[in-house]
């Protein structure tokens, strides 16, 4: 069986369901404009823990200091001021890198890099094991 393929990927790209359908508006957040992101145990604003009760949102901190805090049922982005300038329902997420293989999209299932460390070669992080990445 062949290994998988890496594709480097500049952004994430964020798809929403409705009713069953993926929706025309999707959110696309380069890597770069990322402070942190964190997929498990994210802090929301108290204001919005009734919106996301029973639910494991995900937290992405821009560095312009957008936040987007999303879940399977909503999807909120709130202004450096902290203001909500986007609350939307929605009946799933998922993710995929922008990339394509043989014309079809690639979904986003983990990150990996090569150590920097002096450690020893490759690693790869499966999304479901990746709590939180900080990007410098």
């Amino acid at each position: 069986m062949p290994a998988s393929p890496f594709v480097d990927a500049e952004s994430l790209y964020i798809y929403f369901e409705k009713d069953g359908v993926t929706l025309t508006e999707h959110l696309v957040v380069p890597f770069s404009a990322m402070r942190r992101v964190v997929f498990k145990g994210a802090n929301v604003p108290e204001r919005l823990q009734d919106a996301f009760k029973g639910q494991e949102p995900l937290r992405i901190e821009r560095e312009d200091g957008y936040l987007i805090i999303l879940a399977d049922a909503l999807w909120v982005e709130i202004d450096p001021a902290g203001n909500v300038t986007k609350q939307v329902r929605v009946d799933g997420l998922f993710f995929r890198t922008g990339g394509q293989i043989e014309g079809k999209p690639l979904r986003l299932v983990g990150f990996g890099g090569t150590a920097t460390s002096g450690g020893p070669g490759d690693f790869f992080v499966a999304l479901d094991e990746t709590h939180s990445i900080e990007f410098e």
